[in-house]
Formats: structure tokens, sequence, C-alpha cells
């Protein structure tokens, strides 16, 4: 049985053109182009980019906390060492978890803070 034989034919109820839908499919009552400029059509589009932005907003979010657990990772392994953090690793991790990269989250701000508190504890250990 091929594609062709389950399809129903159906007229537009806006331009009159002949379309083709699935057995059951009563409700489609727009040719494929007459829904698309239709309110539906933009209804549908709207909530699926709000859906998506949400997703995206999440999975940022996401990225983000991961991106600061394998910062903090990496330092619990750099503490172990004498030395420390190098200057211009601390420099490098500061501007890559900066808040201001993040939206102002409060996982950078509080990365941010330890990076910035162990710069100040080097820097007075010096002294």
């Amino acid at each position: 049985m091929s594609k062709s034989d389950t399809l129903e034919h159906a007229t537009c109820e806006a331009c009159g053109d002949t379309f083709t839908r699935a057995p059951g499919e009563g409700w489609k009552r727009l040719c494929l182009s007459c829904w698309k400029v239709s309110p539906a059509a933009k209804k549908a589009a709207r909530d699926k980019l709000a859906q998506l932005t949400a997703e995206l907003a999440e999975t940022r979010a996401e990225r983000d906390r991961l991106r600061l657990r394998v910062l903090a990772l990496e330092l619990d392994g750099q503490q172990a060492k004498p030395e420390g953090i190098p200057p211009e690793m601390l420099r490098r991790l500061v501007r890559l978890c900066h808040p201001d990269r993040h939206g102002g989250s409060e996982a950078a701000n509080e990365a941010t803070a330890w990076l910035l508190a162990q710069r100040a504890s080097r820097g007075r250990a010096k002294a």
C-alpha cells in the first residue's frame, strides 16, 4: 500500500485549492500555504519560540554551572600544590567566570569572589 493510497483529498476553506490529508485529520481545513499565514500558525510559532527560548536559557544556565564546577575541581586539584594558582591562570579564570559574562549569576559571583580572595591572599603571603 503506497502513501498516496492512505491520503484523502480536501478543499481549503480559505483559497479553495485541493490539498491532501491523512484519514482522521478532518481538523485540517486549510492548505499549508493558507495555514502558514493564519493567526493559528503565528501563535504556534510564538509558542514554539517561547519554549525554545526557555530551553536555551536553562541549557545556558546548566552550561555555566558545569563550567564553574570544572573550574572548582581544577582549583581543588591545584590547591594541593604549594605554589597555588599561577598569576596568569588566576587572571584568566577571573575573566572566564566573571558575573558580567554569566548574566550576574550567583554561582559566577561566588566563584569570582573566591578567585579574587585567592589573589588577595597571595599578595598578603608575599608581603
